[in-house]
């Protein structure tokens, strides 16, 4: 496969791979996919798995912390919903 990437993207790659931590331009490609990917897909994890910890049941010495974090979630859920 060939991209063309322009020459802000080509030199930045170059500029990354001056540094000896990246082999080769897949590698930086890669890199910065896997941090898309990250923003991406992540909060859709992290929002499943407040949605399940809001339907599970506690003990009874952690009702009170587990009463706190539902609230935090479902804030930050809803915060979430209207960011969307």
């Amino acid at each position: 496969m060939a991209y063309n990437l322009g020459k802000h993207f080509d030199e930045l790659i170059r500029r990354l791979r001056a540094t000896g931590r990246y082999q080769n331009d897949s590698e930086v490609i890669r890199a910065g996919l896997r941090l898309l990917e990250d923003q991406e897909f992540a909060p859709a994890t992290l929002e499943l798995e407040l949605i399940k910890s809001l339907r599970s049941p506690v003990r009874p010495l952690e009702k009170r912390w587990a009463a706190r974090m539902k609230r935090e979630a479902r804030h930050l859920l809803k915060e979430r919903r209207h960011a969307a």
